[in-house]
């Protein structure tokens, strides 16, 4: 996947590893309707710093977008319509969710998701179904990129070990 090439003489472990200082504060105001659906809208400032590390990813020439110094301001609307009965195991129900993320050194990311949950009556089976979507415009840092891995819409693999422009699933 995202073109990484197979490399034997590096450790795999160690050679993705990124340090990342990251301070980020954010204020919003939430209107709640229906239970457990909202609409947010979220102001927030972020500073990040990569450290160099010798022998990783990011100790080559060709620098990486982000990596360094980067300090940027955001608007983030948030909306979810959640009609589950219970928030961590449904059993029946929908989510839809959306976010855009406008940052102030001209980059964005959008993201949607929804999940459905059908359980019958007469015998104990539930099916679920989620998909996803998500995008970058700009010349977005490799640390806000759109992710896929761990708990994100692709279990079995590391967290964020798909990252690229975007995302469907």
């Amino acid at each position: 996947g995202n073109n990484s090439v197979l490399d034997e003489e590096q450790d795999r472990n160690t050679f993705n590893l990124v340090s990342l200082n990251h301070f980020d504060t954010q204020v919003g105001l939430r209107r709640r309707y229906a239970e457990d659906s909202y609409f947010n809208v979220w102001f927030g400032y972020q500073n990040n710093k990569t450290t160099d590390q010798e022998g990783t990813i990011l100790d080559r020439e060709e620098r990486f977008y982000g990596d360094g110094d980067l300090v940027f301001g955001f608007v983030k609307p948030e909306f979810v319509f959640d009609l589950r009965d219970h928030p961590v195991f449904p059993s029946k129900g929908v989510l839809l969710g959306a976010y855009g993320r406008k940052h102030a050194v001209d980059f964005s990311v959008s993201k949607v998701a929804a999940e459905i949950h059908v359980s019958t009556r007469r015998f104990p089976i539930s099916l679920s179904l989620r998909t996803g979507w998500a995008t970058s415009r700009g010349r977005a840092p490799f640390y806000e990129l759109p992710t896929l891995g761990r708990d994100n819409g692709l279990r079995g693999f590391q967290r964020n070990r798909f990252t690229g422009s975007g995302y469907f699933f």
